[in-house]
C-alpha cells in the first residue's frame, strides 16, 4: 500500500517569458549626421563675416579710410600680406574659426572630445604614412586638368604667389610655418576629424557621402573658384587618408607636408612653371612624378585594406 504524502506538492504555473524581438546583442542607435551638416553653412557665414570685419577694420586702422575701389582694395590687401601683420589678419581668424567649430561641439559630445575630432591612434604605420606623403606630388599634378577652366591667375592666387616669392627670408620662414601648421591642424580637425568621422560612424554609405562632402566643402571654403577647384583633388586625398587610417593625425601630417611642398615649390618656380605654359618635364622631374604615382597607387591599396572608421554598430 502506497502512503500519500502528508503535504501535497504545490503546483506552479509554467513561466512564460516575452519573446525577444532582437537576435544577439542590441545595436546602438545610428549617429545623427544632420548636426554636422548644419555646421557647414554656419561655418561659411561666420568665415565671411569675421574675416571681412577683421580685414576691413585693419585696413581702416592703417589707411584711415575704406575704399570701394576694387583695384585699390586688392593692392592694399596684397601690401598687407607682405607684412607679419598679414599673417595675423589674413590667416589666423579663419583658422581659429575652424578650430572653434571642431572643438566646440566635440566638448559637448557624449564621446571623449579627442576621439570625437578623430585624434585617435592611427591604424597605419610610419611606412604607410610616408607613402601617403610621397603621393602628394602625384595628387597635386591633377591640377593640370583644371587649367582649361580658367584664364590667367585669380587675384587670391596672385597674392599668395607674390607673398611666397617676394617676401624676405625671415618673413618667408614665418609664412612657411604659419601657412603649413595652422591650416594643416585646424582645417583637418574640422573637415576630416569632426565632419567626416561623424558620417563614417553612421553607416558605410554615409561614410562615402561624407568622403565627398568633406572634400567639396573643404574646397569651397577657399571661396576663390580657381583656388577651390585647384585644392579639390588634395581634399579628396586628405579625406581618404583620414577615413582609411581611422585617425585624423595622418591627414594632418599630409596636409602640413602638402602646404610645405606647395609653398617651397612656388618660392623657387619660374613664371613659366607657375603659369603651366610650355613646361616640359625633364628626366629628373619625370622620375619624381613617376615615383610619386607609384606611391599613390601603393598607399591607396594598403590603406584600402585597413579597417578605418566604421559604423559603431560594426565596431
Amino acid at each position: 500500500m502506497i502512503q500519500k504524502p502528508m503535504f501535497p506538492e504545490p503546483e506552479f504555473p509554467e513561466a512564460k517569458f516575452p519573446e525577444s524581438t532582437h537576435v544577439g546583442r542590441s545595436e546602438p542607435p545610428l549617429k545623427r549626421v544632420w548636426p554636422a551638416g548644419l555646421l557647414i553653412p554656419a561655418l561659411f557665414v561666420t568665415q565671411l563675416v569675421v574675416q571681412s570685419i577683421v580685414l576691413l577694420g585693419t585696413l581702416f586702422a592703417i589707411h584711415g579710410e575704406l575704399t570701394l575701389n576694387e583695384d585699390k582694395l586688392t593692392a592694399q590687401i596684397a601690401e598687407l600680406a607682405m607684412e607679419p601683420l598679414g599673417i595675423v589678419v589674413l590667416l589666423l581668424p579663419g583658422q581659429l574659426i575652424f578650430l572653434a567649430f571642431a572643438l566646440g561641439p566635440a566638448l559637448f559630445s557624449s564621446e571623449p572630445w579627442l576621439r570625437r575630432v578623430g585624434l585617435e591612434r592611427p591604424q597605419i604605420g610610419i611606412g604607410e604614412l610616408l607613402l601617403c606623403i610621397l603621393a602628394i606630388p602625384a595628387v597635386q599634378s591633377l591640377n593640370i586638368l583644371t587649367l582649361p577652366l580658367f584664364e590667367g591667375t585669380s587675384d587670391q592666387l596672385e597674392m599668395l604667389l607674390n607673398m611666397f616669392q617676394r617676401s624676405s627670408t625671415g618673413m618667408f620662414i614665418a609664412i612657411v610655418a604659419a601657412y603649413s601648421l595652422l591650416p594643416g591642424c585646424c582645417e583637418e580637425l574640422f573637415f576630416r576629424g569632426y565632419f567626416l568621422r561623424r558620417f563614417a560612424q553612421r553607416s558605410s554609405r554615409a561614410a562615402i557621402v561624407g568622403f565627398f562632402l568633406s572634400a567639396i566643402f573643404f574646397a569651397g571654403v577657399h571661396f576663390d573658384p580657381q583656388h577651390a577647384v585647384g585644392v579639390l583633388p588634395i581634399g579628396f586625398w586628405f579625406a581618404y587618408v583620414a577615413w582609411r587610417s581611422g585617425s585624423v593625425i595622418p591627414a594632418i601630417v599630409c596636409h602640413i607636408a602638402n602646404n610645405l611642398y606647395g609653398i617651397i615649390s612656388a618660392r623657387f618656380a619660374t613664371e613659366e612653371e607657375l603659369a603651366m605654359v610650355d613646361v616640359q618635364l625633364g628626366p629628373m622631374d619625370s622620375a619624381i612624378l613617376g615615383a610619386s604615382v607609384v606611391c599613390l597607387i601603393a598607399s591607396v591599396v594598403l590603406l584600402g585594406r585597413r579597417r578605418g572608421w566604421v559604423p559603431e554598430a560594426q565596431g
